[in-house]
């Protein structure tokens, strides 16, 4: 059988919003138990200002089953006082159609199991205030389609633990500002800015296929 039901309004038993200001809201609203404060579902039907509002004076808990799905037709705002947590059981998919930003205060932390692949139509700058530290367990590997520039304010230290190998197709400058030192054991090679050059070991040995020339205001041969 139908039920119809409703309520009487008085001066100690008001209606939830003013009348007849708000004569186009519906609302549920229930008082907190011994205590301030409301539960509230809310239907706005005014033309042109329609809305659904849910007021959870403590929590909120939703349980779907099964699929969930929302469609916004214009913006979306969401604001965490605290923090949030999110656990996906398998996969995820997110799509932008222009552009992201995203703003960390204090750390951020990403861990991958397996592997990560990253593509870049375009151009990518990256801007480290302090300090960058990079580690990896086996081979890297570098590719330049054109040029490629390396500027260091200060120093530079290069180590490799058996072989290094240099391929340059035509020419190759090294410029030094003051000296150039090059040692293998017990030979060394020194190129001073001042125009010497000392060659030290203990042997020397030189063949050439054709002419030797030596030049110089005083050649001596010990």
């Amino acid at each position: 059988q139908p039920i119809a039901t409703g309520r009487t309004y008085r001066q100690t038993n008001l209606p939830p919003y003013e009348l007849p200001k708000h004569k186009t809201r519906m609302t549920i609203k229930s008082r907190t138990h011994k205590g301030d404060g409301f539960n509230e579902l809310r239907f706005e039907d005014e033309l042109g200002h329609q809305e659904v509002f849910i007021h959870a004076e403590k929590d909120k808990n939703v349980h779907i089953k099964n699929n969930n799905s929302i469609f916004v037709g214009n913006d979306r705002k969401e604001r965490v006082e605290h923090n949030e947590s999110v656990s996906i059981g398998d996969h995820r998919t997110e799509d932008v159609g222009q552009n992201e930003t995203i703003s960390i205060g204090a750390n951020r932390s990403v861990t991958i199991g397996g592997n990560k692949a990253e593509t870049i139509k375009l151009a990518k700058a990256e801007t480290i205030g302090l300090a960058k530290a990079l580690t990896i367990g086996a081979a890297y590997q570098t590719s330049v389609g054109a040029a490629m520039n390396t500027t260091v304010g200060l120093s530079q230290s290069e180590q490799v633990g058996i072989h290094k190998s240099v391929m340059v197709g035509k020419r190759f400058s090294i410029t030094v500002g003051d000296e150039l030192n090059i040692k293998v054991g017990k030979s060394t090679l020194v190129m001073k800015s001042d125009g010497s050059v000392l060659i030290n070991g203990r042997t020397f040995d030189f063949t050439a296929s054709g002419a030797v020339q030596i030049n110089g205001k005083d050649v001596d041969i010990n």
